[in-house]
């Protein structure tokens, strides 16, 4: 998590018990996935493993198209691809690092092979630029990606998250006296000030 339970109890300035500290743990991972539902995006780099199907219409230049130099042809057949590439979007960005890009020909498992970084794709922040991929091939690729430590998003989480603590124990509380504490659902999870705040951070969807 972005935020740890200790700091948590500090930005609060009190000491948690064990149940306290795992149902902030909860309340943590709860309001950071609220934050990557509003900002489409991952806010701490971690890896995804996911699987992408070149759609029908993807259409690449032969290598025996005039716009290709055969003096280039090597014996692989994945030169055969050159403009333009396939253009792959990941799920999540920013893209910190391709780990692997394995690809199956048209879904055929017997055709499996690795894809070479530099060689057969490019990486870019938002994606992969593929060249070795034609319609149909089966793209999974394992990455890791998402925003660098920014104090902005801490400070909202702390802040979501503190409110969230403060509700639960007015409602388990008021679950033990039998009375309501008052607390109503625009109490809970991210304000419209949090949220005018991440806009800028926000990641439009592909």
């Amino acid at each position: 998590m972005l935020v740890s339970v200790a700091e948590l109890a500090a930005y609060m300035d009190r000491s948690l018990t064990n149940r306290q500290e795992d149902n902030a743990a909860t309340v943590l991972q709860g309001v950071q996935a609220e934050v990557e539902v509003e900002l489409n995006r991952p806010v701490e780099v971690r890896e995804f493993v996911e699987d992408y199907i070149v759609e029908d219409t993807y259409s690449p230049i032969w290598s025996s198209s005039y716009f290709y130099d055969r003096t280039l042809d090597r014996a692989d057949g994945l030169s055969r691809y050159v403009m333009p590439p396939y253009m792959l979007s990941l799920r999540n960005s920013p893209v910190v690092s391709v780990e692997s890009v394995v690809l199956i020909p048209m879904g055929n498992p017997a055709g499996t092979f690795t894809l070479v970084n530099g060689t057969h794709y490019v990486v870019r922040r938002w994606g992969l630029d593929v060249f070795a991929a034609g319609r149909n091939d089966t793209l999974t690729v394992t990455y890791t990606a998402g925003l660098p430590e920014n104090h902005l998003v801490r400070q909202i989480i702390l802040r979501a998250a503190s409110r969230e603590m403060q509700n639960m124990t007015d409602d388990v509380l008021g679950l033990k006296d039998f009375q309501n504490r008052g607390a109503t659902v625009a109490d809970i999870g991210l304000t419209d000030a949090d949220r005018k705040a991440l806009r800028r951070l926000r990641r439009k969807k592909p």
